[in-house]
């Protein structure tokens, strides 16, 4: 059997209130609101095509550029009224691993995650009035972030699908999880109606059936690899180098943010720089400034090199292409040096 990895990443509570509100925790605490848009782009698809009460499942892929990173949200959604009695929603949603069979042995099972989002929609439901009308408040106890993350959703269409049967309801997760597999890289939202809408395509369609089996075989083969693996030198194994490169990864984050400490530091420093200049010139030279020892051609040679080293330091503060090529400067070393490492070992 191929492993499987279920580990929520975050869970998330959204609705419109005044305006659309959200509440998450773990790695969906650091997500823009503008992610949880639907009625606004989609011409009221939610509050047209779901009966009171009832919700539609969906799947949705947000990606970060500067982490390099990108999960999906699988989750419900309801219609609602907000304080103004405007047409709205409310939903529910958790983070989960990307499924990518090919290049991992790993992928999430859905079936197991469609009870939290239940437990979570039922929380969310404690919102809404007897009229329907969403009243905001605290459920999810939300992580403290010190940076807001730059997550965004995949840009393209929404992808409408309804149920051909009512016993069909129970397979929606397998089913919208391999819809995602195949989709979600290039279409914004994959939505699931209970009921027929104007541009819907019921579950059993061929495209349908196609991306199931398409995700099944995927599965399926990288189920095979894993099981007989290739023979390969001790230390050389592809899942070694992908550790190695995470590992790199780490180490350009943590590097970025210590550099951007530094630069939150070097206003301070510039102020007590003033004073160590006059301080360094007065002992030397009496009364004499720095600007006064120029204008007399008496610089001394470590004074120059300190102006210097300070000078490059502001340069590379203004600019940030000089911060990135010496980012890039360092992870050519670091990966380098592992390379130097991993041919002498072998």
């Amino acid at each position: 059997m191929m492993a499987t990895e279920t580990t929520i990443q975050g869970e998330v509570i959204f609705g419109t209130e005044r305006g659309l509100k959200v509440q998450g925790n773990g790695i969906l605490s650091r997500v823009p609101v503008h992610c949880y848009e639907f009625d606004r782009q989609h011409d009221g698809v939610i509050h047209h095509h779901i009966r009171e009460g009832e919700t539609a499942f969906f799947a949705r892929r947000l990606q970060n550029v500067r982490l390099r990173k990108a999960i999906n949200l699988f989750g419900a959604i309801s219609p609602c009224r907000d304080v103004q009695s405007r047409p709205g929603f409310f939903g529910v949603a958790v983070a989960v691993q990307i499924d990518n069979p090919r290049d991992s042995v790993i992928c999430t099972d859905w079936s197991k995650i469609e009870g939290p989002v239940n437990t979570l929609m039922d929380h969310a439901r404690e919102l809404v009035t007897d009229n329907r009308i969403l009243e905001w408040r605290s459920i999810i106890q939300q992580d403290v972030q010190e940076r807001p993350a730059q997550w965004q959703v995949v840009e393209g269409q929404v992808l409408e699908f309804h149920l051909s049967c009512a016993e069909q309801e129970d397979e929606v997760p397998k089913i919208l999880q391999a819809l995602t597999f195949e989709y979600a890289g290039s279409h914004e939202t994959l939505l699931v109606f209970k009921e027929p809408t104007p541009n819907s395509v019921p579950l059993d369609d061929e495209r349908v059936l196609r991306s199931i089996s398409a995700f099944d075989k995927a599965r399926s083969q990288a189920s095979s690899t894993a099981s007989s693996p290739a023979k390969t030198p001790q230390g050389s194994g592809t899942g070694n180098l992908r550790d190695r490169i995470n590992a790199l990864e780490e180490i350009v984050e943590d590097l970025v943010k210590e550099i951007d400490n530094v630069n939150d530091r070097l206003d301070h420093v510039d102020h007590v720089d003033g004073h160590l200049d006059r301080f360094a010139y007065t002992s030397r030279h009496g009364d004499v400034t720095p600007d006064d020892a120029d204008e007399q051609n008496q610089p001394h040679v470590f004074d120059e090199f300190l102006r210097s080293f300070r000078n490059f330091w502001r340069k590379r503060k203004r600019k940030p292409w000089m911060r990135a090529i010496l980012i890039f400067a360092m992870v050519m070393f670091v990966v380098v040096g592992m390379i130097l490492v991993v041919d002498w070992v072998l």
